[in-house]
């Protein structure tokens, strides 16, 4: 085994350590996640197992080529992102909706604009993967703008009593 191999293991167990630690601390955030976001994770968490299993596979499915590394790198944070969603699922509440939202708003706030920007220059043959990526963004973008800053019981200043 290589140093990095060993070290990548030794965080891994490090991780799930902390991860079933973790479980033991009571959260203080008692309100629901809300029944739009919890569908929208659902779907989300399905289409990143999806969009990630066919990355490691190195599917064609960017809006740009990927090297075959890169590929399987893109995949294997898909997947990760999957699972950071699905946790969520099992403890339902707007704590752990939060954080995936926060994530969302970076996310889309570093990609809409390049990826618009990309409508005009793109391959013919990956328009189809950039508009459907671009949806995603706007959509998840939406999704964040409403919970975050709009409804008056989950935006920035709202508490849970």
């Amino acid at each position: 085994m290589t140093l990095f191999g060993a070290f990548a293991a030794l965080s891994a167990i490090t991780s799930l350590a902390a991860f079933f630690w973790s479980l033991n601390i009571p959260l203080k955030e008692t309100r629901p996640m809300p029944g739009p976001v919890k569908a929208s994770f659902w779907i989300f968490i399905a289409s990143l197992f999806a969009a990630g299993g066919a990355l490691i596979l190195q599917a064609p499915i960017f809006p740009w080529a990927l090297n075959p590394d890169s590929s399987v790198v893109f995949g294997c944070i898909f997947l990760g992102d999957a699972f950071y969603f699905l946790y969520g699922m099992f403890r339902p509440n707007w704590h752990n909706a939060l954080g995936q939202l926060l994530s969302f708003l970076a996310y889309d706030l570093v990609l809409i604009l390049p990826f618009v920007g990309l409508i005009s220059t793109i391959e013919p043959d990956r328009l189809v993967n950039l508009i459907v990526y671009t949806a995603v963004l706007m959509y998840s973008g939406g999704l964040v703008v409403y919970y975050l800053f709009i409804n008056p019981q989950t935006r920035f200043g709202s508490s849970s009593s």
